[in-house]
């Protein structure tokens, strides 16, 4: 208040008023963009939350595929045991032979 009698006696008013209504802009934009922030940061959090629902579901899909691959392999032993006993028909010997192996 002191401030502005001192201005309007030294006939800066219309200045000081435009000062305080600037100041308010500026007010504004920084709530505007700490708003702006908040949001970017729980967008953030969210993608981090979906990037470790990723690679989890990743991971448990890599020892589904394992598991699997493990089970063909013994699978593949199996027939082959029982071409060698002669106890297998041309179908799993087929399958056998042909199905291809990991170096």
């Amino acid at each position: 208040m002191v401030s502005i009698l001192i201005a309007e006696t030294l006939g800066l008013s219309e200045d000081l008023v435009n000062l305080e209504k600037a100041m308010e802009r500026t007010n504004t934009s920084i709530v505007s963009l700490e708003t702006s922030l908040e949001i970017e940061d729980e967008i953030i959090k969210q993608q981090k939350t979906m990037i470790t629902t990723l690679d989890t579901q990743m991971a448990s899909r890599q020892n589904y595929i394992e598991f699997v691959a493990e089970h063909i392999e013994t699978l593949i032993e199996y027939i082959s045991v029982m071409k060698s006993e002669g106890t297998t028909s041309s179908a799993a010997v087929h399958l056998a032979e042909n199905t291809p192996k990991d170096d």
